[in-house]
């Protein structure tokens, strides 16, 4: 189950369904018993049941309404006063911060060295050797000849993402 505060596929639905199928024969089902649900917890349709609706209204605004949202507020409150559970779940936050932000780092980092390596196959194409481009992008030698050696293994349909593969 997968409890969302916005409507995860943007199609207006109270929740969405999957099931386990086979994608060349749709017909043919796994049938493990795998479910996967999407609560959308910003549906305002009035088709849903009441206890449902009680739900969404609590994750949405933390307030309970009716004996089921009492008792998970309960157990969220209870939750939040273990000093084990919160130490974990801060060490766990931290952890996934370090990620997020290693993550967004290597994605600038290839980004850039995607500019780099599409500047590099320009400049070749127009028939320019590898000091001249080196100065002119203002990149070392050494990199842009070893971008150029790859690079030239393309000609003359330069392919950004075989070259930087290479470069790894």
């Amino acid at each position: 189950m997968f409890i969302c505060t916005f409507d995860p596929f943007g199609l207006g639905l109270s929740q969405y369904t999957f099931c386990e199928t086979c994608e060349e024969d749709h017909e043919l089902k796994l049938n493990d018993g795998t479910v996967k649900i999407f609560y959308n917890c910003t549906y305002a349709g009035e088709d849903i049941p009441d206890n449902l609706r009680e739900f969404y209204d609590y994750v949405e605004n933390g307030k309970a309404g009716n004996e089921l949202t009492k008792r998970i507020d309960e157990a969220v409150v209870r939750s939040r006063k273990n000093s084990i559970w919160r130490s974990q779940y801060m060490k766990e936050k931290i952890v996934l911060q370090d990620a997020r932000e290693e993550g967004f780092e290597e994605g600038v980092e290839q980004g850039i060295e995607q500019n780099i390596i599409s500047m590099i196959c320009k400049k070749l194409i127009k028939g320019k050797d590898a000091i001249t481009i080196a100065n002119e992008i203002e990149e070392p030698l050494e990199r842009v000849s070893k971008i150029c050696n790859i690079a030239s293994r393309y000609l003359p349909n330069y392919d950004v993402r075989k070259i930087m593969e290479e470069l790894r």
